[in-house]
């Protein structure tokens, strides 16, 4: 005598049918749009490679300011030295009040100049400078 034994599962998942249909829209309207996804994709890039350049720019500028400053500290620093030489020599060789005025005065007027011209950078860096770095002012 022979036996068979056939033993047949079968699994019923409700609800998948809704799901596979949203998946299936889903996949559709992205085919259907995928040119306009990729463009603005394109457009973003385009935008954050600007900006970087943009960025860069600014760091250069900055960079730059910030050497010419340190340049200017270093004259000074080196001025102030000059001075207090000259001055420890002008008073040896026996020089008077009125001489010594005279050199504080020159160093007045540079004083004077390399503020204005100070000031004169600062107004153009604002002035040149806008909230959009594609704009030129």
């Amino acid at each position: 005598m022979k036996f068979k034994i056939q033993i047949e599962h079968h699994l019923h998942i409700h609800g998948v049918g809704p799901l596979v249909h949203t998946l299936e829209a889903i996949a559709a309207h992205l085919e259907d749009h995928n040119g306009e996804i990729m463009t603005k994709i394109q457009e973003v890039l385009d935008k954050m490679a600007q900006v970087q350049v943009d960025v860069q720019a600014n760091t250069d500028v900055i960079q730059s300011m910030l050497t010419f400053v340190d340049g200017q500290a270093a004259l000074l620093a080196d001025l102030k030295q000059q001075l207090a030489d000259a001055i420890a020599a002008a008073q040896e060789a026996g020089a008077d009040v009125v001489q010594l005025q005279a050199v504080l005065d020159s160093l007045d007027t540079a004083h004077t100049k390399l503020t204005a011209d100070r000031e004169k950078i600062a107004a153009a860096l604002v002035a040149n400078t806008t909230a959009d770095p594609g704009t030129p002012a």
